[in-house]
């Protein structure tokens, strides 16, 4: 840099760099400075390794700018030269603490040291764990802390320093080698914690290589050889023993935080608040919460939604905790939710929610169409924590309650078939809905049910209507009937206009029947054959049969000319022959009378014509009329007599004479009480019969 640093002397080389003391000119004045030269630690023979050494120079160079943490050497300067990298840091007079232990030098010679003060170490402790949680704050993970990497100051201050390993926020690689004794960007062996090594870290993984560091500080037992042997932890206090065995636990989603850490380290802190659950049991730390939280799920809940655990981890010092859990209680309205975040935080460790389900399948049996069925399952969670679920794909036909669950244990679930929504069938139908957990996994279960299907049956299938005459209204029937296990809808049509049907809906129960009534009417129709057809049309979901009745009749003319022509041409017919036969009768008996009173009165009347014309024709034909007026009562009865005897004398008189003159003139002669009765009678009838015919037209009063 022109001059700018002088090279004093070298302190010391480590696997990826060398440590020099210089000078640095400013102004007019000079200050000591360290600064630290990338060493060619990469493969030659990689293409790409001198590039990711220099990144990762650059990286640590960026990560102590970025930082203004008490204990934390800040960067001054960053520069290349003559192809080498540097970093300028400030000088921090002392020693590193591996020089007090037994160490190898520089030359591979064992040098003797001894264990540091129990009471200093809990002090540098104490003082590092609070460099962690800052550095925790920063996201920054320092992946080698080791006594060499520690440096007390002239006024006794603790200084972390050499971040060439620093992750921030790169991830190393699966797999990679750690150093035995010197620094690799992966760490050093029996200071790095197994899920480093695995290329995982995290910021507990340097409250384990702080742990190894403390260890190996209070009991100069070097934790590298063998590695991660801790076997002289019994001889340390109990509290700083149990402080280091929660700190080096292997599994790092149960291992201690630094600021838990810190607490147990603080000298004189006495015991450490436990917190202490219904059924006794004790948790010593927020870690060792987790798993009696899971447990005790419900009483856990109550201490989260109120203020034992804030109050527990105020005890703790664990501020940092009493935020989180404020925050989560806030952001997330699910209690079980909320807890469930909580713990995960405290313990990453904690297993899955896991879904399980009471009932492989659900078989609903035979169930009618339109019908519903109550089936009752469980959704368990075989896992840790909380699980949320929510019913998805969810076939037609299927209803759940509820459809979205959160539950730590197990939430009984209730699903529907609803026979509305599906269809009879000849085979069992399978319908299924899938439950989404989530992480938790998704199960589908299928549920079984048949819908029987209705039968339809018509009776009778043939209808004969008979003889019909022509507008005739015929009401006939017939019987639809459902023998089957499942209800269905129907539909009646007729496929002629001249039959209605009636009811044309109608619903059939299983084993029900339903009387459809049938009105034929003629009056359109032609004489001879008539058919139709009449369908019923059977319907349940997408299932539908359609059955047909045949019915049959004849219009007979013969029928009709009965029903209208035979009564009035009979009324008539009658009457007619009681006119005819009323005449002939009294004719008779009045031509016995006549013939009487002739005999009688021969000398009052003038001849023998005139005595047969009395006789015989005018009695015959006022009888008959007068039968005939006695219909319309005493006025046809006078009226009669009036209609009948005067005409009838007259016109029988006339008649009788005629005739009997011309049957005399043509040599026919008539003699005796019987002839001339029968001549009368005869002569009467064929005059009565058109006169009462005749005056039926007339129009009566």
């Amino acid at each position: 840099m022109l001059g700018k640093y002088t090279q004093l002397r070298s302190l010391g080389k480590g696997g990826m760099g060398a440590l020099y003391l210089a000078s640095e000119k400013i102004a007019q004045s000079q200050r000591l400075v360290v600064i630290k030269e990338m060493l060619d630690y990469y493969d030659p023979k990689d293409p790409q390794g001198e590039e990711k050494a220099r990144k990762r120079f650059e990286a640590e160079a960026g990560t102590l700018a970025s930082m203004n943490i008490p204990g934390i050497p800040q960067i001054f300067d960053y520069f290349t030269e003559g192809g080498r990298y540097y970093i300028v840091m400030p000088f921090i007079e002392g020693e590193n603490l591996e020089t007090g232990l037994t160490h190898l030098d520089d030359n591979g010679q064992l040098v003797k040291g001894k264990p540091y003060p129990l009471d200093k170490v809990r002090q540098w402790g104490a003082r590092l764990c609070r460099i962690l949680e800052n550095l925790a704050i920063h996201h920054v993970i320092h992946m080698d802390i080791k006594p060499a990497n520690l440096i007390v100051d002239k006024s006794g201050e603790i200084w972390l320093v050499d971040f060439g390993t620093a992750k921030s926020p790169r991830a190393a690689s699966p797999g990679s080698q750690v150093g035995l004794q010197k620094s690799s960007i992966y760490g050093t062996v029996g200071y790095a914690p197994p899920e480093q090594v695995a290329g995982k870290p995290e910021a507990r993984s340097d409250v384990y290589a702080l742990a190894a560091t403390l260890y190996h500080l209070m009991t100069d037992d070097d934790p590298r050889e063998p590695p991660h042997d801790f076997s002289h932890l019994g001889r340390l206090p109990k509290d700083i023993a149990r402080a280091l065995q929660l700190a080096l636990t292997k599994d790092v989603h149960r291992r201690i935080h630094a600021a838990e850490l810190g607490h147990l380290l603080e000298p004189h802190s006495g015991p450490r608040p436990a917190f202490r659950w219904q059924d006794g049991t004790i948790s010593h730390d927020p870690g060792d919460l987790v798993m009696t939280a899971n447990r005790l799920w419900v009483e856990a809940l109550e201490y989260f939604k109120g203020d034992d655990w804030i109050k527990w981890f105020k005890d703790l010092h664990r501020h940092d905790l009493v935020a989180r859990l404020q925050a989560i209680r806030s952001k997330e309205a699910d209690s079980d939710l909320a807890l469930d975040a909580l713990l995960r935080e405290l313990d990453p460790s904690l297993p899955p929610p896991r879904l399980f389900l009471s009932m492989t399948a659900l078989d609903a049996g035979i169930l009618p169409w339109q019908a519903h069925r109550h089936l009752d399952m469980k959704a368990v969670n075989l896992g840790g924590g909380c699980l949320r679920a929510q019913v998805v794909n969810i076939t037609p036909g299927l209803r759940v309650k509820p459809d979205k669950f959160t539950t730590h244990d197990a939430c009984p679930v209730k699903v529907t078939v609803d026979g509305r929504a599906l269809s009879p069938s000849s085979s069992p139908q399978t319908l299924h809905l899938d439950i989404d957990g989530g992480k938790a996994g998704t199960l589908r279960l299928p549920v079984t049910v048949t819908i029987p299907e209705p039968e339809l049956h018509i009776h009778p299938p043939n209808i004969d209507a008979g003889p019909l005459y022509r507008g005739e209204a015929a009401p006939l029937a017939i019987r639809v009937s459902n023998p089957g296990k499942s209800p269905f809808v129907a539909e009646a049509h007729s496929d002629v206009g001249w039959v209605a049907v009636k009811p044309a809906h109608f619903r059939c129960a299983p084993g029900a029947s339903q009387e459809i009534n049938l009105t034929l009417d003629s009056t359109g129709l032609s004489f001879g054959e008539c058919s139709a057809q009449i369908s019923i049309t059977a319907r349940a979901g997408s299932w539908q049969l359609t059955e047909q009745a045949h019915l049959a009749g004849y219009v007979s003319p013969w029928k009709s000319f009965i029903k209208y022509w035979l009564p009035p041409l009979a009324w008539v017919t009658g009457w007619l022959l009681y006119g005819t036969v009323s005449a002939g009768v009294l004719g008779m008996i009045s031509g016995r009378l006549i013939g009487a009173l002739t005999a009688l009165s021969t000398g009052i009347l003038v001849g023998a014509l005139i005595g047969m014309l009395v006789y015989a024709f005018p009695a015959a034909i006022g009888g008959s009329l007068g039968a005939l007026g006695t219909k319309m009562g005493p006025v046809g009865t006078r009226q009669g007599i009036i209609a009948g005897v005067i005409p009838g004398l007259i016109a029988g008189g006339i008649a009788g004479g005629l005739a009997y003159r011309l049957l005399f003139w043509l040599g026919i002669g008539i003699s005796g009480e019987l002839g001339l009765g029968l001549f009368g009678a005869l002569i009467g009838m064929m005059i009565g019969t058109v006169l009462g015919i005749a005056l039926w037209f007339l129009p009566r009063q």
